[in-house]
């Protein structure tokens, strides 16, 4: 797999979970930004292979759902 090819999985995923947890009610989505926070945070500090890609993945999701760039 390309470096593109995964970044745009990458982002299609991100879309996707946006779009699937901006349907649900307020408190449904402040819970999961919640959640989305606690991995984020675990992954960044438990790096395991390339976490980076986790992170991005973790990054861009907020972003989609908040509409605001993340510095979890």
């Amino acid at each position: 797999m390309t470096p593109d090819e995964l970044r745009q999985i990458k982002r299609g995923m991100a879309a996707l979970t946006a779009c699937a947890v901006g349907a649900f009610d307020p408190a449904y989505q402040e819970r999961f930004l919640t959640n989305l926070d606690q991995a984020y945070n675990h992954l960044r500090d438990n790096p395991a292979g390339e976490g980076n890609h986790d992170l991005e993945l973790l990054s861009w999701t907020r972003d989609m759902l908040t509409g605001w760039a993340s510095t979890a």
